[in-house]
């Protein structure tokens, strides 16, 4: 059995443990830098507080273990979408892109449509090809936003993306697909449904989709 001395039981080291209880309190102080000689303290301290702390879900791959339920505390590094590869007519590249994709953590759907509109904009300006197409995979539901402002109020996330959708929709040379992945229960709210309507797109359900599908979907 491993013993962990008691956080309470320090004595000295008080601006250290000052330190440690405020980043505690607030992640957005950003940690600190423990430096001291040997013998010192530092890993037993750190340790001591690590055991009563409660636990948390943070969000998969961050540097700085986001709280997966704290949306208004995460970095930068969870609220952004990136182009993990750039349009290409490599299809080997796109499906070991596709693999070995990062899953798990936030949700960023406004963000990542917005990117996703960027690039079709950026393609069509370009002539590199005369109908741009975004293929949008999601089951509608965001867990975090781009917090946009509205009559100086933050947009709910269900606006904030129906709003992009609306914005892609107006785009008459840019073709959208929405691959709809929410679950036949109950309890669907349809976000799927209502985002592939806001952007003048055709929705196709993931249940049972085949590859010829998709390619029939893109093509119309």
């Amino acid at each position: 059995m491993t013993y962990t001395y008691p956080f309470t039981a320090f004595i000295g080291q008080d601006l250290m443990r000052l330190g440690l209880l405020l980043n505690a309190v607030n992640s957005k102080i950003g940690g600190m830098l423990i430096r001291g000689e040997k013998g010192t303290g530092k890993s037993t301290v750190v340790r001591a507080l690590a055991a009563i702390l409660p636990e948390i879900d943070v969000v998969e791959a961050c540097p700085f273990q986001c709280n997966f339920h704290a949306a208004d505390l995460m970095c930068p590094y969870c609220r952004k979408a990136e182009v993990l590869l750039p349009p290409t007519k490599s299809i080997n590249l796109a499906e070991r892109k596709l693999r070995t994709m990062p899953t798990g953590g936030t949700t960023p759907l406004c963000a990542g449509m917005a990117l996703g509109l960027k690039i079709a904009k950026k393609a069509l300006q370009r002539k590199r090809v005369p109908w741009p197409r975004i293929v949008l995979i999601t089951d509608g539901r965001a867990n975090i936003g781009l917090e946009k402002i509205k009559d100086g109020t933050p947009l709910p996330l269900h606006e904030e993306v129906l709003s992009m959708a609306k914005s892609i929709g107006k785009e008459n040379h840019i073709r959208s697909l929405v691959l709809d992945t929410e679950e036949k229960q109950p309890a669907a709210l349809g976000m799927a449904r209502e985002i592939a309507r806001r952007m003048n797109a055709r929705r196709v359900p993931i249940h049972g989709l085949q590859p010829k599908s998709i390619v029939e979907a893109l093509l119309e």
